[in-house]
């Protein structure tokens, strides 16, 4: 978490809820989270990679499960609704989830809101 600056100690909380289990070979340690803002990160270069030129309005996200530095993830992105912006444009609402690569269950889930300008080739 030094990366973030963040050291809130949620490893505790972690595994006073369950939700994170000590190594096997190392009982007193447990394996590196990794920090959600971090991981929801790749939205971010889904976007710019899909429709470069477009501008990340905003984003809601719910960490339904724990990250760990080894875990290998897929990020999705899915149109859910298109519409027109009164400053010209269109909004385009998508779902936005992160998934575990192998098991494809969900690790994050959200919505995102991204501008598409008057004259953008993704706006026809």
């Amino acid at each position: 978490m030094e990366l973030m600056r963040d050291f809130v100690p949620v490893t505790n909380a972690h595994l006073q809820a369950g939700l994170i289990k000590p190594e096997e070979d190392k009982p007193t340690s447990t394996r590196p989270l990794v920090h959600g803002m971090l991981v929801s990160s790749v939205f971010s270069s889904i976007f710019a990679s899909l429709v470069p030129g477009c501008v990340y309005v905003n984003q809601t996200l719910h960490f339904t499960t724990p990250i760990f530095a080894d875990d290998q993830i897929v990020g999705r992105v899915e149109i859910e609704k298109i519409r027109k912006w009164r400053k010209g444009g269109v909004v385009v609402q998508c779902v936005t989830d992160i998934l575990s690569k192998e098991e494809r269950s969900q690790l994050i889930r959200g919505t995102a809101n991204v501008w598409l300008p008057e004259g953008h080739e993704g706006h026809k």
